[in-house]
């Protein structure tokens, strides 16, 4: 098929409006529920009070700030795509936003700007008026007007999906698997907060023990999703060209979509897998065996999570009654089996080492 041709078919699926709006109006659509900003994102929300009163700072200002995109859906209510920091800065600052139980938010109170030092300690309202930011100011900062692009709802449905995950990847604070919480959270919230719920499992989590720093981008959910996902993948998919982190986000757009998969089966394998894993090992199930020294060490390797987590999740039934003494002894020996050197460490590709560690592992947690 020749480009042109493609390029015809292709903005045939994406249907866009654009205009400017005020920002009486764009708080009036929330208040009235004409505008959607999935409150459940807030914890992905890493914008600090000094971000929060640039922004604020810069629309009295009059400085322009970059197109708030929105989804137009078939209820007709416009659903936040990008711009979800901004939108919330500006709610929060008015009085306006509410979390995700539709309670209130505490008032923002501005800290230190540049060019409006005045502005530092105020707020939107308040008893004392030496802390409000006035009439004036708030008439002024209704009138303030910001460009918003519509994606049509004529538009392929997949297209939101699409627009979020290419305009929240590169020079933004989001991880790739935050941004995929976002994606789940508008395709199938309700999947979402299972895995979520999977995330919190103790026995998931004293298993995984992961740094701070991961944790705040939510690896956690992403180990949830990996397990999900790969756990019944064939390895003979896995090209040299893999790319796990696209996978993760275009099988989960596939198999979330609503009626797509039942995952109820693979939540309850998740559960025994983890709870099998912390009794035979604990904190130390996923960490390296050193044969020579007899104790584990190291760091969690995501390298034992797909050899030993995976391996036992094919072969759960089998290892449930094999019984604990067993398995915590083929945890140990699997890091001397010749069968898996080589495939952990530095260096080693994630489309070189997934074939091996899944195909090791399902077959050396199958045999006695």
């Amino acid at each position: 098929m020749a480009l042109r041709d493609e390029l015809e078919i292709a903005r045939k699926d994406i249907k866009t409006d654009s205009y400017p709006i005020s920002i009486r109006e764009l708080a009036s659509l929330y208040r009235e529920g004409e505008l959607d900003i999935h409150p459940e994102f807030q914890r992905f929300l890493r914008w600090s009070t000094e971000q929060k009163t640039t922004l604020v700072e810069s629309l009295l200002l009059g400085i322009p700030i970059p197109s708030i995109f929105v989804f137009q859906r078939t209820d007709g209510v416009l659903d936040v795509v990008d711009g979800l920091q901004r939108i919330s800065t500006i709610l929060h600052f008015m009085g306006e936003l509410k979390d995700e139980n539709g309670n209130m938010l505490s008032p923002l109170v501005m800290s230190k700007a540049t060019y409006l030092p005045s502005l530092e300690g105020k707020q939107w309202l308040s008893d004392d008026n030496s802390k409000s930011v006035g009439e004036d100011i708030q008439k002024f900062f209704r009138q303030e007007k910001i460009d918003i692009k519509i994606l049509l709802r004529e538009s392929d449905d997949q297209a939101k999906y699409e627009l979020f995950q290419r305009i929240n990847t590169g020079g933004t604070p989001l991880s790739d698997q935050e941004v995929r919480n976002c994606i789940l959270i508008m395709i199938n919230r309700d999947s979402f907060f299972e895995i979520e719920n999977l995330s919190r499992y103790d026995r998931f989590i004293n298993c995984c023990p992961i740094p701070e720093r991961l944790s705040l981008e939510r690896y956690d959910l992403e180990l949830v999703l990996r397990f999900l996902l790969l756990k019944d993948i064939k390895t003979k998919d896995i090209l040299d060209s893999f790319d796990l982190s696209q996978f993760l986000t275009t099988e989960m757009r596939e198999s979330f979509a609503p009626g797509a998969r039942d995952f109820k089966s693979d939540y309850d394998v998740f559960r025994r897998v983890f709870a099998a894993l912390d009794e035979a090992c604990g904190d130390n199930a996923l960490r390296k065996y050193d044969a020579k020294k007899k104790r584990f060490g190291g760091p969690f390797l995501i390298s034992a999570f797909e050899l030993i987590a995976l391996g036992v999740a094919a072969n759960i039934d089998f290892v449930e009654g094999k019984g604990v003494t067993w398995l915590a002894a083929k945890i140990e020996a699997i890091w001397s089996d010749p069968r898996a050197e080589g495939i952990y460490g530095q260096g080693v590709s994630t489309a070189r080492r997934l074939p091996k560690t899944l195909s090791v592992g399902r077959t050396f947690f199958s045999e006695d």
